[in-house]
């Protein structure tokens, strides 16, 4: 998931970004200081190194052997949930859970009384849908999206759907066990939306765009003064994806509040926005955006990966066509994310080598608002951030869902790691939960 950086409008000014709290339902005071554990940052660990180090597979990434092993880690790794008499449980009401909700009812509910064969199922499943995709016109967001679009052979795009539909239902599961609140994030924020994130991230002392004002029932809160050559960004708080976000240029679209409230009145017909100042990048630096994911355990909050989108064709990083990792010590992009998607891993890295001071500050930064966050159901979060003039711009966290799975399954090693680290997490685990009390 890709969130948007701005572009310099003309006579560009300081961005008027905030870290001023508001009331939040966690209680007591909230850390701002660096973490370290036992002496440690956290990104000195088994699988941030695992992904960091990870082979490249014979064949190639996203060729047919790569694919065919994730899809057969994925499997695997359902049948350790399965069978294991710790989790076996859990896992049925989960699969109850979660097919009567991304399948529907009845068709979920029959899906998992298959339990046993379901890799079987959910794998007919993807074939039928690829061959009705041939007979129909119907577009779906992922059609053509880099993070999504399928390897050029038959079986490679068989074997890619499969794998990005089955690893979601058994990552989640690995991280996050049955709960009802995890399994329904899966399909909708109705907890963890905008509004949340900004109040967390600004509570934990980290900047936010400004929120110049709400569009809500048909009129315009203001909540701060429209300055000139100020371009906005109008987010439903609810949504994904960046869908249904709009953007206007101050002096292209508008030049006054008037024709700012006609644009949202226009563009959010019966819906809610949050008015937001438009943040631009550090100077010199392209459009871009860091992918954070870190995870919540009981021996702290650890880093899993840290990802560079750039090289973009538009004003936001929607538009990317590059994929880098990260290397936090040295603040330096040391490789292209090849393993990440089919279009990432043929793409020329032009960047490697390329140092972005700061980001090392932007990982503990995240970490801090990860430790801060009261939600043991969800140890698992993608932080999407840009370098400014300033300090980095946090725009939120997501439920990292789709995106911890892509890294579970990319090694036996990895899946192993994650198995392990999953009896330390505060989500599911009963003997967890005691151990951190």
């Amino acid at each position: 998931v890709v969130r948007e950086v701005g572009i310099a409008a003309a006579q560009p000014r300081p961005h008027r970004t905030t870290n001023a709290g508001q009331p939040e339902t966690s209680s007591g005071p909230m850390s701002t200081a660096p973490s370290r554990q036992n002496g440690k940052e956290p990104w000195h660990n088994d699988v941030y190194n695992g992904v960091a180090q990870v082979d490249r597979p014979c064949g190639g990434w996203f060729g047919l052997w790569d694919i065919f092993n994730r899809s057969l880690r994925v499997v695997v790794a359902f049948y350790l949930c399965l069978l294991n008499p710790f989790t076996f449980f859990s896992f049925v009401i989960y699969t109850f859970r979660f097919n009567m909700l991304w399948y529907n009812p009845v068709p979920g509910f029959l899906m998992s009384c298959s339990l046993p064969f379901l890799p079987f199922v959910i794998f007919v499943y993807e074939v039928f849908k690829l061959v009705a995709s041939k007979l129909t016109t119907v577009k779906s967001f992922d059609d053509g999206n880099v993070f999504f679009v399928p390897p050029p052979s038959l079986a490679g795009t068989i074997l890619w759907a499969y794998y990005k539909n089955f690893s979601h239902f058994v990552g989640v599961f690995m991280v996050a066990g049955a709960h009802k609140d995890a399994v329904a994030h899966t399909w909708y924020d109705h907890i963890t939306d905008k509004d949340f994130w900004r109040n967390l991230l600004r509570r934990s002392g980290i900047r936010v765009p400004l929120e110049i004002g709400r569009w809500k029932n048909g009129a315009l809160e203001w909540k701060d003064k429209l300055v000139p050559n100020t371009n906005i960004v109008c987010k439903i708080p609810d949504s994904y994806l960046g869908l249904g976000d709009q953007y206007y240029n101050y002096g292209e679209h508008f030049t006054t509040a008037k024709e700012l409230e006609a644009l949202c009145a226009r563009d959010f017909v019966g819906k809610q926005c949050l008015v937001l100042e438009f943040i631009r990048p550090r100077t010199g630096l392209e459009i871009h955006q860091f992918d954070i994911v870190t995870m919540k355990t009981l021996d702290g909050v650890k880093v899993v990966t840290v990802l560079y989108w750039g090289e973009c064709t538009g004003p936001t990083s929607h538009t990317t066509e590059a994929g880098y990792v990260v290397d936090v010590d040295s603040e330096t992009l040391v490789s292209k994310c090849a393993w990440y998607s089919p279009y990432f891993a043929s793409m020329t890295p032009k960047q490697v080598g390329t140092r972005l001071p700061g980001i090392k500050k932007a990982v503990q930064d995240c970490v801090r608002a990860h430790e801060n966050m009261d939600l043991d159901w969800m140890p698992m979060v993608g932080w999407d951030c840009v370098l400014t003039d300033g300090d980095s711009v946090f725009f939120e966290g997501n439920f990292a869902a789709q995106r911890l799975p892509r890294r579970i399954f990319l090694s036996w090693g990895l899946l192993f790691t994650f198995l392990k680290e999953a009896t330390n997490m505060y989500a599911w685990n009963a003997g967890a939960r005691s151990k951190r009390q």
